[in-house]
């Protein structure tokens, strides 16, 4: 048998104890660092990301999610001299795949205007 099993985990110090299930539920399963080319900086439960058009990205997920209905989160990196509103929209999302564009003033985001898109997925795995 391998494996760990535990039901709770217990501040050492306080002995104050959290269920199990708070710790997994909770944790981001995918998340991606990409930049304006789609080169994967870091990631989590992501075998690549698609460029497929103007500030528009499509990470595939190495374990799918169980359903279509999982949380997607996300921020823009702009720079430290950008004041400009950016805006990461997803538009289309799958259990193996999110797509997801980047606007830049009501308009699509030009590969100078952001350093990086960062997305957190979570969900039930399948």
């Amino acid at each position: 048998m391998t494996g760990i099993n535990t039901y709770n985990f217990t501040d050492a110090e306080t002995g104050k104890s959290i269920d199990a299930s708070y710790v997994t539920d909770g944790t981001a399963k995918a998340w991606i660092d990409n930049d304006m080319s789609a080169t994967v900086n870091d990631s989590l439960n992501v075998s690549s990301c698609t460029d497929i058009g103007t500030a528009l990205f499509s990470p595939q997920y190495t374990s799918s999610f169980g359903t279509s209905s999982y949380s997607i989160t996300g921020c823009v990196d702009t720079g430290a001299s950008s004041t400009a509103a950016r805006l990461l929209m997803v538009y289309d999302k799958t259990a193996s795949d999110v797509s997801y564009h980047i606007e830049d003033d009501a308009s699509a985001a030009t590969e100078s205007s952001v350093n990086a898109g960062f997305i957190q997925a979570m969900g039930d795995l399948a």
